[in-house]
């Protein structure tokens, strides 16, 4: 996106990118420009720049790598608690914003959308890697035996295709009809508003948590209850559990 925005003509989106869904938009003469894609239908990424185009002409040539430094530099203020950023300068009549807003927010400057986007638009929220294990026990409630039969239904309410955030933590179980069972607990201690760089980014599927339950099992011989301690800073357990109750995440219904 700033390769675009921060080039001569800023007319067509990035090489290899869904055109259906990228608005690339220039202001009048190409003086200010804004690239545009929304994200899971509910947020848009948006790299503006406020100048023209001017770099034979203007601060000796280096007009171009200013702005991508500078949007650079935009998108790593994520101390805005609206995850945008913006830099005045460093010359004189440049200005750039880059990061993230509500979806069909309103554009820098007297740029608009060229249409609205729609909530099923969007690109797909990138899948993390499968973690590794740092540690892991078969450790539990003395209750475990009577009730760990009901371990794999607890672990095969988590979704393949649902993506598990952090700081969530999210229980399931199988009671035998007093609310008594087991539950399958996923715990990140990543908060969740630093999961928009992708060296901090913690999360993982429903199918990379059953994948980690049945290593737990394999590897930690937790036949029953146990935990695995995760490289991405994810915890799993599976325990016995009294007075049971769901704790759904948003987005997945039971």
């Amino acid at each position: 996106m700033r390769q675009v925005v921060c080039g001569a003509t800023c007319d067509q989106p990035p090489s290899g990118w869904d055109p259906s869904i990228i608005q690339v938009i220039s202001g009048t003469d190409n003086e200010a420009c804004a690239l545009v894609v929304p994200i899971e239908g509910r947020y848009q990424a948006i790299v503006y720049r406020g100048t023209a185009f001017t770099s034979n002409t203007i601060n000796d040539g280096t007009q171009q790598q200013e702005c991508w430094d500078s949007t650079a530099n935009a998108i790593s203020c994520d101390s805005n608690p609206n995850h945008i950023g913006w830099t005045n300068g460093p010359a004189p009549y440049q200005f750039y914003e880059a990061g993230i807003q509500p979806l069909n927010a309103k554009l820098p400057g007297t740029l608009s959308l060229s249409t609205q986007f729609a909530t099923t638009q969007g690109l797909p929220r990138a899948t993390p890697p499968m973690p590794s294990d740092t540690s892991g026990n078969n450790h539990g409630s003395s209750s475990c035996a009577g009730y760990r039969w009901h371990a794999p239904m607890a672990i095969g309410q988590y979704k393949d295709d649902y993506l598990y955030t952090g700081d969530t933590y999210i229980s399931y179980e199988e009671s035998d009809g007093a609310s008594n069972g087991m539950a399958a607990m996923y715990k990140c201690n990543t908060p969740i508003d630093k999961q928009h760089t992708a060296s901090s980014f913690v999360g993982m599927t429903g199918a990379q948590i059953k994948t980690a339950f049945a290593l737990m099992e394999s590897k930690y011989h937790a036949k029953g209850c146990g935990s695995i301690y995760l490289s991405n800073g994810c915890q799993l357990t599976v325990n016995y559990c009294g007075g049971c109750k769901h704790s759904w995440p948003p987005g997945q219904k039971s």
